[in-house]
């Protein structure tokens, strides 16, 4: 019998634990030690789990053990940690504001009775950025997350506490959220696995939210360190008939896991408005010649109005004015990047045009761009309603342009850079690359290709924009950082992305475990 202390290393994923569990190899008791052990060793240096329950785990593993074969659900013994904004029973969910630290939670959010259900034994809870806005995880709350590959990066937002832990093998499986992105570009940025569902497939209920957020662009999801893993969590929280309002109980085919060859994906190594890394675009050409190999015919793709999409999305977003947001903010502080996204939100009507001519003279066209087209603070209810009807509009476009091209699937970049060092806010531009596919509600997930070469990093350029300053600042120093490629897929084909996906990982066989760095820096 393993060591509570060496025993989560022997095990390369949460699928290969359970099987344990299941053959009586491991008990839940000690794979619960032994993950509660190394998240002792190395949270202090990346500060991703924010608020633990060992105690309760410890019992509750207990009592798992003693349940008998015929009575366990697929998650049966495992330990799990859930990302900070779901509620988690006797547990606060702040969302990084500091007035809701002393409030305890009296339910679970929905996928975490999901998967307490299914046997999942929580841990804890993980480290967001305030109000779950950007791509860096810290709020004044719990402090700032790093991430274990490079600890002056960002595991980014807004699952990025999840994702820290997870690189730093020091969970097997966790619990994300994504309405922009939240689980794909944490995933990326820390060399894990990540799932979005479809949108409107899973409710949300018991998960912080604000009233700006409409129902199908947000989605729980599952984050860990194989396509095994999410498909186990993504089952788990699955409604069955009896299901929430707000999400939908289409059935998620298993069998087709297996079904890839002959599908024919659409590719694209970047997006127009912002240019991807040199090891970006090797990503994609790598996974696309690897689905060549297994059998599928990849032709290149132009995404249709992403711009447009883009653009609707943020509209939406900010159509009153981040209002819901400042008034749950009262008597909080604020961290810097939300002071600024505050602060772009507010910028009056009869002066936002003139302030936008002033940024395009000086260089700053993207935020010249942002002024002009997007935020105009609190907009009117016909307004809202083009938006929304702009957003089915483009939904349709984009359906109806896959199936003209026969396309099954996308493969695309995740984000046009890796990890972002700490602060950069005006690296959330790249938050373009996942939130169309959340304005599109398309199911999209991450697996890690490859890792920066140091012949990949882009010359220095002199643009006075600071979106491009800030991404030039990302790629200086990034070599080793990993990077990922996004898959996507046309509504309730959730499982075509997560076959694609577990070929990708069976093709390119990614390694997390070398450049960690969590247990050599101090």
């Amino acid at each position: 019998m393993s060591t509570p202390s060496s025993l989560l290393g022997e095990f390369e994923n949460a699928s290969a634990i359970l099987a344990a569990i299941r053959r009586g190899d491991v008990s839940s008791r000690e794979v619960v030690e032994s993950t509660i052990q190394r998240i002792e060793a190395v949270n202090s240096r990346i500060n991703a789990v924010v608020v633990e329950r060992f105690e309760a785990a410890r019992r509750e593993a207990g009592e798992a053990d003693r349940v008998p074969h015929e009575q366990r659900g697929i998650l049966h013994g495992l330990p799990v940690t859930i990302k900070e904004m779901f509620d988690v029973k006797g547990m606060p969910t702040t969302a990084g504001i500091a007035r809701r630290k002393t409030l305890r939670v009296s339910h679970d959010a929905v996928a975490v009775d999901r998967w307490r259900r299914a046997g999942a034994i929580v841990l804890g809870k993980t480290n967001v950025p305030q109000l779950g806005m950007l791509i860096e995880s810290v709020n004044p709350v719990y402090g700032r997350t790093k991430n274990p590959w490079r600890l002056d990066r960002s595991p980014g937002g807004s699952s990025g506490g999840e994702a820290a832990i997870l690189a730093a093998r020091a969970s097997l499986l966790g619990l994300g959220s994504d309405g922009a992105g939240s689980i794909r570009m944490p995933a990326h940025f820390c060399g894990i696995y990540g799932f979005k569902p479809t949108g409107g497939r899973i409710t949300m209920r018991g998960h912080w939210l604000s009233k700006n957020w409409p129902d199908d662009w947000a989605q729980p999801g599952p984050m860990a360190h194989s396509v095994a893993d999410l498909v186990l969590g993504t089952q788990a929280m699955l409604p069955d008939v009896m299901c929430e309002i707000g999400e939908s109980p289409v059935p998620l085919d298993i069998d087709g896991l297996s079904k890839i060859r002959g599908l024919r994906v659409g590719m694209y190594e970047q997006l127009d408005a912002l240019p991807v890394a040199p090891t970006v675009r090797r990503a994609v050409r790598r996974a696309a010649d690897c689905l060549e190999n297994l059998g599928c015919q990849v032709v290149p793709f132009r995404p249709p109005s992403t711009n447009r999409i883009w653009d609707t999305y943020l509209s939406i977003f900010y159509a009153e004015g981040l209002r819901d947001m400042k008034r749950q903010m009262a008597g909080s502080r604020l961290e810097d990047g939300i002071r600024q996204a505050f602060r772009m939100a507010s910028v009056p009507r009869h002066v936002r045009s003139w302030v936008a001519r002033i940024a395009k003279r000086t260089g700053q066209l993207r935020i010249s761009h942002l002024l002009e087209n997007i935020a105009r603070p609190v907009v009117s209810a016909q307004t809202y309603c083009d938006l929304l009807a702009a957003m089915h509009g483009y939904r349709g476009h984009f359906l109806a342009r896959l199936r003209r091209e026969r396309l099954d699937a996308i493969l695309a970049p995740v984000a046009p850079i890796p990890a972002v060092l700490h602060g950069e806010f005006y690296a959330n531009f790249a938050m373009m690359y996942t939130g169309i596919y959340n304005l599109l509600a398309m199911p999209a997930g991450v697996v890690p290709v490859t890792r920066v070469r140091s012949d990949e990093i882009p010359a220095e350029t002199v643009s006075r924009d600071v979106v491009d300053q800030s991404l030039e600042r990302v790629n200086q120093g990034s070599t080793g950082l990993p990077v990922g490629v996004q898959i996507a897929a046309e509504r309730w084909q959730d499982v075509r992305v997560l076959a694609l996906m577990r070929a990708l990982e069976s093709e390119i066989a990614f390694s997390q475990r070398p450049a960690l760095t969590a247990d050599r820096e101090a």
